[in-house]
């Protein structure tokens, strides 16, 4: 999955629209649009501004880019319950989300 399909899963899981993200990180919403669909990649500022909002660090994004969606559902399912990002329970999941 690449990381602009990862971002709009966790947006919204969050409930957010692209305007509401983008006003979060102090951006446009055509600029989230274009990196969610892949047709402009993401600053390492843009990123990690991001990562923020999401409670997650950038190197924790980019592994979710690089798992399935369940895994991004997941992480962002723990993150309403109020548990945080748990990074071992990232990186310990095949790809089927199964540890």
């Amino acid at each position: 999955m690449s990381i602009g399909k990862t971002i709009k899963d966790l947006r919204l899981n969050k409930g957010w629209s692209q305007e509401e993200l983008a006003h979060r990180v102090g951006t446009t919403t055509p600029s989230i649009s274009r990196i969610e669909t892949g047709k402009h990649g993401a600053s390492d500022q843009l990123k990690q501004l991001i990562a923020q909002e999401f409670g997650l660090k950038v190197s924790e994004l980019v592994a979710l880019s690089e798992v399935d969606k369940s895994s991004a559902k997941k992480t962002c399912n723990e993150q309403k319950r109020g548990r945080g990002t748990n990074s071992t329970a990232l990186f310990s999941e095949d790809a089927n989300g199964k540890a």
